[in-house]
């Protein structure tokens, strides 16, 4: 019954792997149309062992969202209890 359904992963290879098998249990479960499954990258970097061209061949979805990995940022905003600067 969702709109989108948001698979988050972390450019690492086991986040990609454990990705690669939720898609198609994403399908079995709904079945869901495709364009509903959306591939969110946590913590991203542009120098990345992984670069994003190459977890969109692996997981065969090209990414949705990225959600920039600046832990200064982060851990500036839970000492203060706000939101983030990257979420605003």
């Amino acid at each position: 019954m969702a709109d989108t359904l948001l698979l988050v992963a972390n450019l690492t290879h086991p986040c990609l792997e454990n990705g690669k098998k939720l898609l198609p249990f994403f399908q079995k479960a709904g079945p869901h149309p495709e364009e509903k499954i959306k591939i969110v990258v946590n913590r991203y970097q542009k120098n990345s062992p992984i670069p994003l061209p190459e977890a969109e061949k692996q997981l065969n979805k090209k990414v949705f969202w990225t959600i920039p990995n600046d832990f200064q940022a982060l851990t500036e905003a839970a000492k203060l209890g706000r939101l983030c600067s990257i979420w605003r």
